[in-house]
């Protein structure tokens, strides 16, 4: 069997990142009120720190220290971690499946996400996408496995089941399980008893 995994929400809490994340921030800038956040979701393009400490110019106290320190904070994600994630990639790669793992995002930004999460060693393949998962997932369509899509949004999830023959999905309770009310979320744990 193939599992194929998203990142964001499903194995890492992204929420708390992101506010530890910020949290960062506020200590690298003279005024924390002004952190241009919304530049990345205004101008609909994927979060890059490189151009964030450039658009941050003259608010940043250290551009060097600065970088530095958020490298620091990205090398050692455990705590962001989700509980029971790490135990059930190892329990599911010692049972023989294959497991992928498929994120949306900035190429780099995700990397060092998921770097830092200490989770890459489960997984025998892992894509970064910056458009779609969909536009990926084309290459993987000739494997001949039962093939289970564990993500938390629930259109996305559509949108990748169309490359494959009869997959099935576990829909993880996130912030975009809801977004259609086709399909009941679960708890991550409740993988191991999913038919």
């Amino acid at each position: 069997m193939l599992y194929i995994f998203d990142f964001d929400y499903t194995l890492f809490d992204t929420a708390g990142f992101k506010s530890g994340f910020c949290g960062l921030l506020d200590q690298l800038v003279y005024d924390p009120e002004n952190l241009k956040l919304d530049y990345f979701k205004k101008n609909k393009i994927h979060y890059n720190i490189k151009e964030h400490l450039g658009i941050l110019g003259k608010n940043l106290k250290d551009r060097r220290q600065a970088r530095i320190t958020l490298e620091n904070f990205l090398s050692d994600l455990r705590n962001y971690v989700f509980s029971g994630a790490k135990e059930l990639l190892a329990k599911l790669q010692s049972g023989g499946h294959g497991l992928v793992l498929i994120s949306l995002g900035n190429i780099g930004f995700q990397k060092a996400k998921v770097r830092g999460s200490g989770l890459e060693k489960f997984f025998e393949k892992m894509i970064f996408a910056n458009d779609s998962k969909g536009s990926v997932l084309r290459k993987m369509t000739d494997r001949e496995e039962e093939v289970i899509i564990v993500n938390d949004n629930a259109r996305e999830s559509l949108e990748m089941m169309k490359f494959f023959n009869n997959p099935k999905l576990f829909l993880v309770r996130g912030p975009y399980s809801q977004n259609d009310k086709n399909f009941k979320s679960h708890s991550l744990e409740e993988i191991l008893n999913f038919e």
